[in-house]
C-alpha cells in the first residue's frame, strides 16, 4: 500500500517536471528568436517582398543596419532602381512591412 502511495507521489513530481521542462524549453526559444540581429530580422522581411520585386526584374538589398540606432539603409536594385514606381514599391510594400514585423526600427531610408 505505502509502494502505491510513493508511485503516485513519484508521477506527480514527473507530471510537475515536464510541465516545468516545457515552460523552460518554451523560455528558451523565445530567447533564441530575440536574440536574433536586427540585421537577420529585417532581411526575412525583406526576402517575402523580393519575389515580386524579381518578377519586374529588380530587387533590393540592406545596404546599412545599426541595431543601436534603430535604422536600416535599403537599396533599390536592378529595374526597380530608377524606376517612379520604386518609391511606391519602398513606401507601401518595404517599408510598412519591415515596420509591422521589426517594430525596433525607428528608421528606414531609400538609399
Amino acid at each position: 500500500m505505502e509502494r502505491a502511495g510513493l508511485s503516485a507521489e513519484k508521477a506527480d513530481r514527473l507530471k510537475c517536471g515536464k510541465r516545468e521542462a516545457s515552460k523552460a524549453k518554451r523560455d528558451i526559444i523565445g530567447a533564441m528568436s530575440e536574440m536574433r540581429d536586427l540585421r537577420s530580422r529585417v532581411q526575412e522581411s525583406l526576402d517575402k517582398v523580393r519575389p515580386a520585386m524579381k518578377a519586374d526584374g529588380g530587387d533590393a538589398r540592406i545596404v546599412e543596419c545599426d541595431d543601436a540606432e534603430g535604422f536600416v539603409s535599403i537599396e533599390m536594385l536592378g529595374a526597380c532602381q530608377g524606376c517612379p514606381l520604386s518609391q511606391l514599391d519602398f513606401a507601401y510594400a518595404i517599408e510598412s512591412l519591415i515596420r509591422r514585423e521589426v517594430p525596433e526600427v525607428k528608421r528606414i531610408i531609400p538609399v
